[in-house]
């Protein structure tokens, strides 16, 4: 009688496991398409022109991390339409937030700011499919906590990548300049790491089927 409750387990840890790894994979993809697009655009076209615009820079990676996020999420929880458009507006409140912090307090701690931001509006779609949706917000903090101290203190060069990314930049402005691709790498799959491994947990706590139905409407 126990086998096939032992077989459903390990389906289900199976499961578990491709689920975090197609979240980090898919975190981390989404952070260095998105460095290559802003380093492209503003070296090689728009350059200083975009400056007025660097504190609302934050909706860029969230529309691209929101968009691979959404293609995993997708295949385990219904009617996911809406995770692209608030992830993106939440990084763009959370860009924000933090730049106008950064003069007030460390850079870490406006991080983690913006990273409860787009924790609690993650957390708000997620609670329509679990009941565990509350916990997102201290992962989410921990996640992009870390992937901002990444950025801000990891290493400037990342063997196999960063050699090709500084000589396409390079190329496209005209100039020698170094790319941050590999530490945009790095960063995304910290924050990819911690946010996919708790994800199968958050999900485990599913809401009952009457309540998920009442919060579509």
């Amino acid at each position: 009688m126990r086998w096939p409750l032992v077989l459903r387990n390990a389906i289900q840890r199976g499961r578990n496991r491709s689920l975090a790894v197609a979240w980090t994979l898919a975190t981390a993809a989404a952070l260095v398409l998105t460095t290559l697009v802003i380093e492209l655009v503003f070296v090689a076209f728009l350059g200083f022109l975009l400056l007025p615009f660097v504190p609302f820079a934050g909706v860029v990676p969230g529309l691209l991390v929101g968009a691979m996020q959404w293609l995993v999420l997708r295949r385990v929880v219904p009617d996911t339409g809406h995770w692209i458009l608030v992830t993106g507006f939440a990084f763009g409140l959370a860009c924000f937030l933090t730049i106008v912090l950064g003069f007030y307090v460390l850079s870490l701690a406006a991080c983690a700011v913006g990273a409860a931001v787009i924790g609690c509006a993650q957390a708000a779609l997620l609670r329509r499919w679990t009941g565990r949706a509350l916990m997102w917000v201290p992962v989410s903090v921990a996640a992009w906590t870390a992937a901002a101290a990444v950025l801000l203190f990891g290493p400037r060069t990342v063997p196999g990548l960063s050699g090709p990314a500084d000589r396409l930049v390079s190329w496209a402005g005209g100039f020698d300049t170094e790319s941050a691709l590999g530490t945009a790498l790095l960063a995304g799959l910290a924050a990819g790491a911690i946010s996919g491994g708790a994800m199968p947990w958050i999900l485990d706590g599913r809401v009952s089927a009457p309540r998920a139905q009442r919060s579509l409407h």
